[in-house]
């Protein structure tokens, strides 16, 4: 890893476990880099940094303009703001097939009251909360792409991260066939292509 020698970075998640391992392989590295469990949405920081930078994050997040309005007090009046995570359209079919397996009889009792995790949303939504926080624009556009896993394992790896919020619903023992009904579902749809690869339509907002 680069060393980081000047200025101070401070990097945030609501989960302990991941500030932890943070903290383990990185902070011993770099003395000016900090790591704490905060909640993106309640940052308590003001006027203190130049840059807020995230990526591939903020999806995981329902209340986007609460994270716009934290951001904006943790910037010093000349700050900038860089995000970027997975917007409207990411997915694709594959939320489709989650929706459709949720409701199968099979499973639909371990997601009464469950509501997607995500937090999709497009340059309209975000352009409106930009401009309430009082940030200039200068670049806002959705980014499609392609993400392809390498076969079945792959694409199993992959959605045991990204499913995780509807796999917990259950119990562990479940959890393979939960997620093999899904992926069954979703070659259905979307076949492997020539070389094995499975595809899955991404979109990101930047």
């Amino acid at each position: 890893a680069l060393p980081i020698s000047r200025g101070r970075v401070v990097g945030i998640d609501s989960s302990p476990e991941m500030i932890a391992s943070a903290r383990q392989t990185q902070q011993s590295l770099h003395p000016n880099l900090a790591f704490e469990t905060i909640d993106a949405t309640a940052p308590p920081f003001h006027a203190e940094f130049d840059l807020v930078f995230s990526s591939s994050a903020l999806h995981w997040v329902k209340d986007h303009l609460a994270v716009l309005r934290g951001i904006r007090r943790a910037l010093k009046s000349h700050g900038k703001l860089y995000l970027t995570f997975g917007a409207r359209g990411t997915l694709g079919g594959l939320q489709e097939v989650l929706d459709a397996v949720i409701r199968e009889p099979a499973w639909s009792t371990h997601f009464q009251g469950f509501e997607s995790p995500f937090g999709f949303y497009g340059p309209e939504e975000y352009r409106v909360w930009l401009d309430q926080c009082g940030f200039i624009v200068e670049r806002l556009e959705l980014l499609p792409r392609d993400v392809a896993h390498a076969g079945r394992e792959g694409f199993e790896g992959w959605l045991r991260t990204t499913g995780m919020p509807y796999a917990e619903r259950m119990e562990p023992e479940k959890r393979p066939i939960f997620l093999r009904e899904v992926i069954d579902r979703y070659l259905e749809k979307s076949p492997m292509d020539g070389a094995g690869a499975i595809h899955v339509p991404m979109v990101n907002l930047l």
